[in-house]
């Protein structure tokens, strides 16, 4: 199977007053990261390729770490969408009334300054990109929740905020295993955080 493994990045440290994609890994987000090592070494990644934030970059190193690799590199193409300059929400359920106006209206900038099929577009052409590459075949990318859900929802046969509620759900750090070949989502999941 030609596997194309999606990592939503482990645990952040949320600061107010940072943008979120300048956020690093807490402690926690590091073990975590380690941890899902276990949960993708069946599947076999020989490449792993992040985001160039650095939650995600830190993700892909510690899973490259325990799975034995090095990262290949880090693309903008898989940076979430484009949101640096959204201020603070005050509540998850504030934010998550914004993402769902952010995948009710695809074709318009709602939260950020990135459009959900601009954002989409990007990620799919760096996806190909790397995919195209003659030694590429079971690669990882480290990257984040929405771009993961809009790329990733035809695959699953969902909408993307149907696909973006399963992933939050999945808690963090997440995955989405798509069959290349067959063009459908295999496997999905995460680590909950435990109660």
């Amino acid at each position: 199977m030609n596997a194309l493994i999606l990592v939503r990045h482990s645990n952040s440290q949320p600061v107010a007053g940072v943008p979120a994609h300048d956020w690093q890994l807490s402690a926690e987000g590091e073990n975590r990261a380690i941890q899902l090592a276990d949960v993708l070494r069946p599947y076999r990644p020989n490449v792993i390729v992040t985001s160039t934030e650095p939650k995600a970059i830190r993700t892909g190193e510690l899973l490259a770490g325990a799975l034995g690799l090095t990262i290949s590199g880090s693309n903008p193409a898989f940076n979430e969408h484009e949101r640096s300059r959204v201020p603070w929400f005050d509540s998850v359920e504030a934010f998550h009334a914004a993402v769902a106006d952010f995948f009710a209206h695809p074709d318009q900038v709602v939260l950020g300054s990135e459009s959900a099929d601009t954002a989409q577009r990007r990620f799919t052409d760096g996806v190909e990109r790397l995919l195209g590459q003659q030694s590429v075949s079971r690669v990882a990318v480290v990257t984040h929740g929405t771009v993961m859900a809009l790329f990733a929802a035809p695959f699953a046969g969902i909408t993307p905020h149907e696909l973006w509620l399963r992933i939050q759900q999945f808690g963090m750090p997440a995955y989405l295993v798509i069959d290349w070949y067959d063009k459908k989502l295999v496997a999905n999941g995460g680590l909950k955080l435990q109660p």
